[in-house]
């Protein structure tokens, strides 16, 4: 069966941050996604999550407004180490198993160099995340909607995992992102078999419902199904109208028996803890 995360930075966004895990629970979620933010307290967070009986499945390393990052970053490799240290901190405090890292923008000219430092920082990163019992998870972002991005492809995402070769790294596989450079269904379904941990799903190429655009998501959850799939799926889209107005997709497209409430959360999370991804 399937299960569906609520990504409470791009869903829900008509409420105020604190009150989307209210929202989230109360439209059917048991489980939450969603960037690094300020609003709220690490406690803060953890209450929420506790008091409408949700998980966090994925979180995302600090940064700064209009940051995309500093994994691939030369000379930011003493911050990037603050981030890290702060981020899984924060994931363990509120049991996340998931920690996304972002890499940054980098221009042509230094994409070679940066090769060197992506390496070095995320060899280092999942020793430390090795020790906190976190995967981290890196994720292609098209170079339409992020021009520069270090990963610039889902086979440049798969080619880093295989090249750390460590359990502890796994490729954060999103279908609107590969969609957008031009990945087939079936190469972006393969990565998820042979290297994913996480997807997240949107529309595209408008990023709004996933019932919208050019993408047969119908036969994409259908396939992950089939192929026993066992990590969450993210709802990385932005809405039409209203969150809620936009929802019914779920039913439309969700193979029969996987509504998010009918995935016991414990039976999820307890796959990252007792294999790493």
């Amino acid at each position: 069966m399937l299960a569906l995360a609520a990504n409470i930075s791009m869903l829900f966004t008509e409420l105020p941050f604190a009150d989307r895990f209210a929202a989230a629970a109360a439209a059917g979620f048991s489980a939450v996604e969603f960037a690094h933010t300020e609003e709220l307290s690490v406690d803060a967070i953890g209450n929420a999550l506790a008091r409408n009986h949700l998980a966090q499945v994925l979180a995302t390393l600090p940064s700064t407004p209009g940051d995309k990052g500093l994994a691939a970053i030369a000379g930011a490799e003493a911050q990037f180490l603050q981030r890290l240290e702060e981020g899984l901190a924060a994931a363990s405090e509120v049991g996340c198993p998931l920690v996304h890292i972002t890499a940054g923008v980098v221009p042509d000219r230094d994409y070679e160099s940066a090769k060197a430092v992506f390496h070095r920082n995320i060899s280092n990163a999942v020793e430390v995340a090795e020790r906190r019992g976190i995967t981290l998870v890196i994720e292609a972002i098209n170079q339409h909607d992020v021009p520069g991005y270090f990963v610039r492809s889902l086979a440049d995402a798969v080619g880093w995992v295989d090249r750390i070769a460590h359990p502890r790294l796994r490729v954060l596989v999103d279908f609107y992102h590969a969609h957008q450079e031009g990945v087939p269904v079936s190469s972006t379904l393969q990565a998820v078999k042979t290297h994913g941990a996480h997807v997240q799903v949107a529309g595209a190429p408008g990023r709004s419902e996933p019932d919208t655009g050019q993408l047969d998501y119908a036969h994409v959850l259908r396939q992950l199904a089939l192929e026993d799939y066992r990590g969450w799926i993210g709802c990385e889209y932005r809405p039409a109208a209203s969150t809620a107005a936009g929802l019914p997709w779920r039913e439309k497209l969700m193979p029969a028996a996987a509504h998010p409430r009918e995935l016991a959360r414990k039976e999820q999370l307890q796959c990252f803890k007792e294999t790493p991804q």
